[in-house]
Parts: structure tokens; sequence; C-alpha cells
């Protein structure tokens, strides 16, 4: 009886309870209180899930050696979280991770994301190594003092924004950047010579110390403000200018000024790059190679223009008229087999001595023909001059260049030679002036002598000898 009394209590104290939420609630329903989210879940060295963490401080509070602590949310958590000695990972699974300060005594890999915290580690002398793989982390404090330094890989970028940075060693992959802030500078013990393996990725103009342990700008002043990057030609931070990019033929070679600059900064030929030039003498495309040397690596070719150049139009052509119209024998001599004619300015002749023979009267256009450095020269207008017209009752005689024409029924004799040459502006001169020559008139007038004596007796003598012939005729007819 006194267990079942019990019983009947405790189902009452219940239905009690509900009735009341229920009353208070209004009566309508009971709201469930929600869970909290997990911000962070630890997993074992295998990947297996241990648990879920509402927060990175209280999951690191939690790990083990070589475990993992992956990020399910981004997180910002004013915290400053001791790992001790134990080997950890920081996965942030793409997220964005902030906290005050992150100490280990042993190595520390961080991948990724991106990540907000200052880091510590002072075991002097091991090797633990800070391992930043695909992680884009924002540090004002650095403390890593042990031999096995930073490793940057992937595409890891750390953006020092604070005055303190102190790796005995450092190694980057091509695809990093590490950049030092205006304060900061790289310190440390000297403890690895030739810690800092950074050559590759120095500015131009930056050295390291003899042991290799410390940075120095172009002043010789221990270096902050820069970025060591593994510099490409062919990084969008770059730019190549020729100065100038065209010319005209001329014969020489042409070497324009390549100003070469990265991220603001112009950089020196044979200290960063040094220059190839080919194809740049004539006309066309030539070009320049630029062969990065030093902490500037790659190549890459720009291209500038050689035009091609004018010529004046050719001087000094003479032509010779045709001798008779229709003839054909006029000529133009003085021509070079560099030149080319055209009777229309459209289809063109290439010229192969130095007289074209046997042309017709009319215009002549003559030019220096286009070749791989020059353009066509302006044409030169020559005019060969129309021949003398042909007789079709008269003798014929020709002299050299000109023509000679007689004729029967005038006693007139010509000789007509004219020939002209345009000159490029479209003016025409004259190349022979006309020529004409006439002989004196024939007539039938008796040329006298004034002495008219011996002519009457030679009229008489032969009167005298006709007579007598008649007169011998006859007798002969009456015999």
């Amino acid at each position: 009886m006194k267990v079942r009394e019990r019983l009947m209590r405790k189902v009452m104290a219940v239905v009690i309870a509900a009735a009341t939420i229920f009353s208070i609630s209004g009566g309508t329903k009971v709201v469930p209180v929600k869970a909290a989210v997990e911000v962070a879940e630890v997993l074992d060295e295998t990947g297996m899930k241990i648990a879920g963490y509402t927060t990175f401080e209280v999951a690191a509070r939690n790990v083990y050696n070589n475990y993992t602590i992956k990020m399910l949310a981004d997180a910002t958590e004013t915290c400053s979280v001791d790992i001790g000695n134990k080997n950890l990972t920081i996965d942030l699974n793409d997220k964005n991770l902030t906290i005050t300060q992150i100490s280990t005594m042993n190595a520390l890999t961080i991948k990724n994301g991106s990540m907000s915290a200052e880091i510590d580690n002072a075991n002097v002398g091991n090797d633990p190594v800070l391992t930043l793989n695909d992680v884009k982390l924002t540090i004002s404090h650095l403390y890593w003092a042990t031999n096995g330094g930073v490793a940057l890989e992937g595409t890891s970028q750390v953006d020092m924004v604070g005055d303190y940075c102190w790796l005995e060693k450092l190694t980057m992959q091509e695809s990093c950047v590490f950049e030092v802030g205006t304060n900061a500078y790289i310190n440390n013990y000297g403890n690895v010579a030739n810690g800092l393996d950074v050559k590759e990725f120095l500015p131009e103009g930056y050295r390291f110390n003899a042991k290799g342990t410390r940075i120095f700008d172009q002043q010789r002043n221990e270096a902050s403000n820069y970025v060591l990057r593994y510099r490409r030609l062919t990084d969008s931070q770059l730019t190549v200018t020729l100065n100038p990019d065209t010319y005209v033929y001329d014969g020489n070679e042409k070497k324009p000024t390549v100003t070469v600059t990265y991220d603001g900064q112009i950089l020196t030929e044979n200290t960063s790059y040094k220059l190839t030039y080919a194809n740049n003498k004539d006309a066309g495309t030539a070009s320049v190679t630029i062969n990065g040397i030093n902490s500037l690596h790659g190549q890459i070719v720009k291209n500038f223009i050689i035009k091609k150049a004018d010529q004046n139009a050719p001087t000094g052509l003479t032509p010779t008229a045709e001798t008779i119209d229709g003839k054909n024998d006029g000529q133009i001599a003085n021509l070079a087999t560099t030149m080319e004619y055209s009777v229309d300015q459209t289809s063109w002749t290439a010229c192969t001595g130095t007289t074209l023979t046997q042309l017709s009267d009319g215009d002549y256009y003559v030019r220096y023909k286009e070749t791989n450095n020059y353009y066509a020269s302006p044409s030169t207008k020559v005019v060969v001059a129309k021949g003398v017209a042909p007789s079709t009752t008269g003798e014929q005689t020709t002299t050299e260049g000109t023509t000679t024409t007689e004729n029967q029924t005038t006693g007139e004799q010509a000789t007509t030679q004219q020939t002209f040459v345009e000159q490029p502006d479209g003016a025409t001169t004259q190349a022979g002036a006309p020529k004409t020559t006439e002989t004196s008139k024939k007539t039938d007038k008796t040329v006298s002598t004034g002495d008219a004596y011996p002519i009457a007796i030679m009229i008489t003598l032969m009167l005298g000898a006709g007579v007598g012939i008649t007169g011998m005729i006859r007798r002969r007819k009456e015999k």
C-alpha cells in the first residue's frame, strides 16, 4: 500500500506540473529550449569525431596529441588558448577564426581558411614547425623560436600587421606571400644558418646578412615594410611599357626603352631582368624578350612595330617622242629596276632596265615600287609626245629623234619634236622644245643675168639650122 501511495503521489505531481505549464503558456503550446550551436568539433588522429563544442576555446581544452579541431562556423572569441606540449591541427574548413592568442610548445598546423591571432612557441632549440597551408593569417605578434621555423605552403598569405616577428627559419612555396608591416622586422637568435631561405622571394635590391639570418633593404638597413613574394613576369602586379612602341624604317636597329614595374617599384635591367631584341631592323613586327633574373622569374615577349618608310617620287626621267605618229618608238630614259610604270595608275609593270622603248604617245606614270621596307612612292607623270603625221604623197626621211617630211607640192620641209615630264605635284614641264625649219620656196620665174646679146646669136643660129634642114628634106623629095 505504501508503494502504491508513493507512486500515485508522483503521478499526481507530474499531472499538476503539466497543468501548471499549460496554464502559464496561455493554454496554447510549450516552446522547447533551443540547443546550443556547435562551433567546432574535435577529431582524433584517425579523423573520427570525438565531440562537438560551442566555442573554439572549449574545444581546445579537450584535445590530445595529434588531434584536430575542425571549425563548423565562423567564430570570434576573446580568449587565449594554451595547447601545451601537444601537436595540434586546426582545420578552418573555409571558415574564419579570430582569437586573442594561441600558445604551444609543439608543432602547430593551420589550414584551409582565414585566421587572426597572436602565436607563440618558446621551445628554443627544438624542431617543432608552424605550418600554414592555404591559410590567410593576419597576425600582430609572432614568436616562433624553434629551429623548425615557419613553413608556408599552398597559397598561404601572412599579413604581419604588428611590430613583432621572431622566427629562426622561414620557407615558402612559390604561390605564398609574406607581408612584413611598416614597423615589423624579422628577428631571430641566429640559431639556424641561412634560416631565412627566401632568396627567390626578396624585392629587388634586398639581401641577407652573411649568416642568412637578417634581411636588409636597398639602403643596407634592416628591412621593414616589404613583401616576400615569388615574383613572376606574368603576375598581375607587373607592367611593361615600351617607349616608343612604333618606329619608321630607316635601316637602323630599333631598341625602345623598356620599363618594368612591379607593384609600383621600377625594376632595373640586368638586376631583375635582361633584354633580347629580335627582328628589330626591317619593317614589320619586332620583339623584345624579357627574361627574369635573381628574384624575378619567368619570361615574357613584348612586340613593337617598325612601319615602312615613304619614298620620294622619281626625278630626272627623260622622255623621247615618237618619230612618226603611230610608229610607237617613243622612249623614257633614266629609269631603274626599283621603279614600275603604268598608263592608268591601276596596273603597274616593273621596269627591267634603265630605258623603256617602243612606246606609243601618251601619258605614263612612273614610281618607285613598294618593298619590304618602303611604301610605293608617289608617281611622276611622263608625257611621250605624238610624232609627225605621216605624208600620203611625199617622201619621208628620218633623223635621230626627229621626223623630217618633204612635200613635193609645196616644196616645204619640216621637222618637229615635243616631249613633256609632269612633276609629282601635277605640273607638266616641257622636255623638248618644238623645232621647225623651212627651205626656200621654188618658183617658175626665169632668172636674168642682164646680158641679152649672146642669147640672140644662139637663137639666130638655131633658126638658120632649122631652115637648112628643111631645104635638104625638100630636095630629096623632088628627086
